[in-house]
């Protein structure tokens, strides 16, 4: 038999059934001519085998091959797509941060740097040992040679212009404090 003859004769049910595992007319179609060459030099070096038998497990193991490097590709799409989606919430949730966190403890610690530097340098001075440094009023008293009551005096003083300054942001303070904030 000569390959046209085989072709005529096998092409619609080969395709038929590659197209049945690859569900892809082009596909199914490529599948079909290649396993019609590859069937075309099996049977130059064997031309007694089974066509029909041989015809089938060509077609087969090219839907096989076909089937299994869609399944890799498919798994590399999905672990791509994973991959970016892990980077997408990150980027989400960095932005997310740094708006709610960022940009208004920035402002913040603008008001208070600012608050502290309107205030007389003695006043500053006692409120950065205790609030920054954490020192207790009567350590600032002994070393700096004042009574706790004026080391309170100066601290409160502070901590009224900072209401004062502060009140729009007071329950963002709040949040913040209480790590509300996602």
């Amino acid at each position: 038999m000569k390959f046209d003859e085989y072709y005529r004769k096998y092409y619609g049910r080969i395709i038929a059934f590659a197209r049945s595992y690859v569900n892809d007319d082009m596909v199914a179609q490529d599948i079909t001519a290649d396993s019609m060459i590859k069937l075309w030099k099996f049977l130059k070096e064997n031309p007694d085998a089974d066509v029909h038998s041989w015809l089938y497990v060509i077609v087969r193991n090219l839907c096989l091959d076909y089937l299994k490097h869609q399944r890799i590709k498919q798994k590399s799409l999905e672990e791509v797509s994973l991959l970016k989606i892990q980077d997408l919430d990150f980027k989400i949730s960095s932005l997310d941060r740094y708006e709610h966190d960022s940009i208004v403890s920035r402002e913040i610690q603008g008001i208070v740097n600012t608050v502290l530097d309107k205030q007389p340098s003695r006043t500053r001075s006692i409120f950065i040992k205790s609030r920054v440094y954490g020192k207790k009023n009567r350590e600032i008293a002994e070393s700096m040679g004042l009574s706790e009551k004026n080391i309170e005096y100066h601290i409160s003083k502070v901590l009224k212009a900072l209401k004062i300054a502060l009140k729009d942001y007071l329950i963002i303070l709040l949040l913040l404090v209480l790590n509300i904030f996602l």
